[in-house]
C-alpha cells in the first residue's frame, strides 16, 4: 500500500512540473502571431544567433556539476556543488566575452554595430544568469520544490513575452534582444530571492573539505558528460549560424521560426511522456520485467499525434505560417513543410530515450551524439544555393541521426 502511495505521489509531482513548465513555454508560443507582427525575420536572427551561443555555451558553464546536486548523498555537498557552480559559471561567465564577441563580429554580425554591441554586452551577464539560475533549479529538485520551479518558470516566460511585445510596440530596435536579457535577469533575481528562502547563502555556506570531497566524488560529471553535452548543444546550434552565414538573416530569422514552432511543442510532449514512462520501466527493470511491453504503450499517442502533424504541416504548412504569422513568414512555413518530417523522427527518438539510462547504455548515448554532430558539421562542407536545399539536406541529416538511434533503442529494448 505504501509503494502504491508513494508511486502515485511521485507521478503526481512529476505530471505538475511536467504540466507547469509545459504552461511557461506556451506562452511565448500563444503570442508568436502579435510577436511576428512586431518583428521582422531579421529581428528573429539577431537573437536566435545569441540563443545560439548561449546554449552551446552553457554546457560548460557549471561543468555538469549542476547535474550531481540532485544525487549528492548529504545536503551538505549538494550546498558545496551548488556554490562550486556559482564559481565556475562566474568565471567563465568573465572569461567568454572576448570569444563571443570575436565570433560574433567576424562570422555573424558583420554590418550592424549596434546589434553586435548588444550582443556582445549581454552574452556574458546572461550565461552567468543561466549557470547560476539552472544550477539553482537542481537544488530546488533535490528539495522537491516544484511549484517554486514551475512559478520561477512562468516568470520568466511571461516577462520576456510581455517586455518583448512592449517593445516592439514601441518600435524599440532589438527589442527581442532586449525582452530575453530582462527576462532572464528577473528569474535570475527571482530565483535568489527564492533561495534565500530556503535558507541557502551559496558563498557562505560552504567547506573548503567539502567542497573538493565532493568535486571528486562527482568528477565523472566533467570528465564523460560535458563532452558529449556539447557536441549536441553544437549540433542543435549550427545550423543557426550556417544559416544565416551563407544566406542571410532574413532566412535565417525564418529557419528559427520554423524550428520554434515545430520543436517547442514536441519537446514538452516528449518530456512529459518520458517522465511518466520513465518510473514504469525503471520498475519494470528492477522487477526482472520486460520493458519493451510499456514501450509499445508510449509509441501509440506518439503514432496518433505524428500523423496528423506531418499531414497538415507538409500539405498546408507556407499557407499555416503565412495566415498564422504574417505573410514574411510564408518561407518558414516552406522550411516546416518539409521539416516537419525530421521533427517527427526526433519526436519518437526523444521518447524513446529514456531506455539509455535505464539499460545503463550511457557511452552509447554519447556516441549517438557525437555522430549527430559530426553530420551536422558535413553541412559546413557540401554549401548549397538556396536555404531551401539546405532545409532538406539538414532534415535528412536529422532522420539519419535520431532514425538510427530510435532503431538501436527499439532494437536493445526487445532483446533486454
Amino acid at each position: 500500500m505504501f509503494r502504491l502511495n508513494h508511486i502515485f505521489t511521485s507521478n503526481k509531482q512529476v505530471l505538475f512540473l511536467a504540466s507547469g513548465l509545459a504552461i511557461a513555454q506556451a506562452i511565448p508560443l500563444l503570442f508568436s502571431p502579435v510577436l511576428s507582427r512586431l518583428f521582422t525575420p531579421d529581428d528573429y536572427a539577431i537573437l536566435a544567433i545569441m540563443i545560439a551561443m548561449l546554449n552551446i555555451v552553457y554546457e560548460i558553464t557549471t561543468l555538469r556539476y549542476d547535474r550531481a546536486i540532485v544525487i549528492a548523498k548529504t545536503e551538505l555537498s549538494a550546498k558545496n556543488l551548488l556554490f562550486a557552480c556559482f564559481g565556475i559559471t562566474l568565471l567563465i561567465g568573465f572569461l567568454i566575452y572576448p570569444v563571443t564577441n570575436y565570433i560574433y563580429e567576424n562570422y555573424l554580425i558583420e554590418n550592424d554595430s549596434e546589434s553586435l554591441e548588444l550582443l556582445s554586452f549581454f552574452t556574458p551577464f546572461i550565461l552567468t544568469f543561466m549557470g547560476m539560475t539552472l544550477a539553482t533549479g537542481f537544488w530546488f529538485q533535490r528539495i522537491k520544490a516544484h511549484r517554486i520551479i514551475v512559478v520561477n518558470k512562468i516568470v520568466q516566460m511571461s516577462a520576456i513575452t510581455f517586455i518583448s511585445v512592449a517593445l516592439g510596440y514601441w518600435g524599440i530596435k532589438n527589442g527581442l534582444v532586449w525582452g530575453y536579457f530582462v527576462g532572464w535577469t528577473i528569474l535570475f533575481l527571482f530565483t535568489l530571492f527564492q533561495l534565500y528562502r530556503t535558507k541557502v547563502r551559496p558563498f557562505l555556506d560552504y567547506d573548503k573539505t567539502v567542497l573538493r570531497a565532493s568535486l571528486k566524488d562527482h568528477s565523472v560529471f566533467p570528465k564523460y558528460n560535458t563532452l558529449p553535452g556539447l557536441f549536441n548543444a553544437m549540433a542543435m546550434s549550427l545550423p543557426v549560424f550556417i544559416i544565416i552565414d551563407y544566406y542571410g538573416t532574413y532566412e535565417g530569422g525564418n529557419f528559427n521560426m520554423c524550428r520554434q514552432l515545430l520543436l517547442l511543442p514536441i519537446g514538452f510532449i516528449s518530456s512529459s511522456f518520458s517522465q511518466v514512462y520513465y518510473r514504469r520501466i525503471t520498475e519494470a527493470k528492477e522487477e526482472g520485467k520486460k520493458i519493451f511491453p510499456h514501450l509499445k504503450q508510449l509509441l501509440l499517442p506518439v503514432l496518433l499525434i505524428s500523423i496528423p502533424m506531418v499531414l497538415v504541416v507538409s500539405l498546408f504548412g507556407p499557407e499555416i505560417f503565412s495566415f498564422v504569422l504574417g505573410s514574411e513568414w510564408e518561407l518558414s512555413g516552406e522550411y516546416a513543410s518539409v521539416y516537419i518530417f525530421a521533427v517527427v523522427m526526433q519526436f519518437f527518438a526523444l521518447c524513446l530515450s529514456i531506455v539509455f539510462p535505464v539499460l545503463g547504455l550511457i557511452k552509447a548515448e554519447s556516441l549517438f551524439k557525437g555522430l549527430y554532430f559530426i553530420l551536422i558539421c558535413a553541412l559546413f562542407v557540401f554549401k548549397v544555393n538556396d536555404s531551401q536545399t539546405f532545409v532538406i539536406y539538414y532534415s535528412i541529416i536529422e532522420i539519419i541521426s535520431f532514425g538510427s538511434m530510435l532503431t538501436y533503442l527499439l532494437i536493445k529494448a526487445k532483446n533486454n
